[in-house]
C-alpha cells in the first residue's frame, strides 16, 4: 500500500500531475492533491498559507468581528422591530387623532430612554476596558443585585398573594403539609439509625 508523499499518513489514491507539462509528479491522497489543486500549484500562495499557519492564533481579532456583526445584527433588528410596530400602530390609532397623539409622546419617551439608556451601558463597557481589573468585581455586584432583586421580587409577590384570603389559606396548607412531610422523614431516618 503506498502511502500520500506529502501527508505520508493517508493512502494514496491519484496520480498528481504538473499542469503546464502533463507529467506525473507523484502519488497523493485526496485531501492532498484537492489542496494542491486549489492553491493551484501557486508555490508562493503555498509559501503565504505556511506563513499564515504559523502565525500564533488570536481569538481578540474573532471575538471582535463576532461582536460586531452581533451589534450590526441587532442594530438592523430593532430598525425594523421599530419600523414595523410604527407602522402597526399608526394604522390601529389613525381614526383617534387623540389616542395616536398620546402614543407618539410615550414612543418618544421611550425611545429617549433607551437611547440614555445604551449610552450609559457603552460608557460602562469603555470603563470596564479601560479598567480590566475592576470587571470581576463589577460582575460579583451585578451578581448580587440580580440576587437581591429576585428576593425582593419574591417576597413581593408573597405579599400580594396574603392579601387574598383563599390564596393564603391554600400557601399556609402547602406549608403545613411541608413541615409534616419533613417532619415524617425525620423521624423515619431516626428510626432507621
Amino acid at each position: 500500500m503506498e502511502l500520500c508523499e506529502i501527508c505520508g499518513v493517508n493512502k494514496a489514491t491519484a496520480w498528481d500531475h504538473d499542469h503546464a507539462t502533463g507529467k506525473i509528479r507523484g502519488q497523493l491522497c485526496g485531501p492532498c492533491n484537492i489542496a494542491l489543486g486549489l492553491l493551484e500549484d501557486d508555490k508562493e500562495r503555498m509559501r503565504k498559507a505556511i506563513a499564515y499557519l504559523e502565525r500564533p492564533p488570536t481569538d481578540a481579532l474573532y471575538a471582535d468581528a463576532k461582536r460586531e456583526q452581533l451589534r450590526q445584527a441587532t442594530a438592523r433588528w430593532r430598525a425594523k422591530h421599530r419600523e414595523e410596530e410604527r407602522a402597526r400602530v399608526r394604522a390601529a390609532y389613525a381614526a383617534d387623532p387623540e389616542k395616536f397623539r398620546e402614543y407618539q409622546r410615550r414612543w418618544k419617551r421611550d425611545d429617549a430612554d433607551g437611547a440614555k439608556k445604551r449610552r450609559q451601558n457603552e460608557n460602562l463597557r469603555k470603563w470596564l476596558a479601560e479598567h480590566p481589573g475592576k470587571r470581576e468585581e463589577y460582575n460579583a455586584n451585578r451578581r448580587e443585585k440580580q440576587r437581591l432583586d429576585r428576593l425582593e421580587q419574591g417576597r413581593a409577590k408573597y405579599r400580594r398573594m396574603m392579601t387574598d384570603p383563599e390564596k393564603k389559606a391554600k400557601e399556609q396548607a402547602r406549608i403545613r403539609d411541608y413541615k409534616r412531610k419533613q417532619r415524617v422523614e425525620l423521624d423515619s431516618a431516626e428510626k432507621g439509625a
